[in-house]
């Protein structure tokens, strides 16, 4: 299993104004919900892919969420071993009880990557 603590402050949509935006109560209401969680109970290998399993808990409500990752590469530095991963997924944000709005969409995806040290 794999524990994934995402904080909020860290998301970004490349616009700072909508991303001031997102943190308000009316979507992430970060004074509140500061972080994210997935937490992965299986992994599965497809063909060049690895499937994800596991819940994703946001806003205080957790759904079961799948995610695709790909292995990019395995990067070496002072001997410790840093595999590089890339990933996306999607959601409707109104399973986890934001308003349904048919202007901003309710379905979002996003990428992510992913850095894991050989311990």
């Amino acid at each position: 299993s794999l524990n994934v603590v995402i904080p909020v402050d860290s998301l970004t949509t490349f616009n700072s104004m909508r991303d001031e935006s997102l943190m308000e109560q009316n979507y992430f209401f970060k004074a509140k919900f500061p972080k994210m969680r997935y937490l992965v109970r299986s992994i599965k290998k497809e063909t060049d892919y690895y499937v994800l399993n596991g819940d994703f808990t946001m806003i205080g409500i957790s759904k079961q969420l799948p995610v695709q990752m790909r292995f990019i590469e395995t990067k070496n530095f002072n001997d410790i071993k840093r595999h590089v991963l890339i990933g996306n997924a999607k959601i409707d944000r109104t399973k986890f009880g934001m308003t349904p709005d048919s202007k901003e969409g309710n379905l979002v995806d996003f990428e992510f990557r992913v850095e894991m040290t050989e311990i």
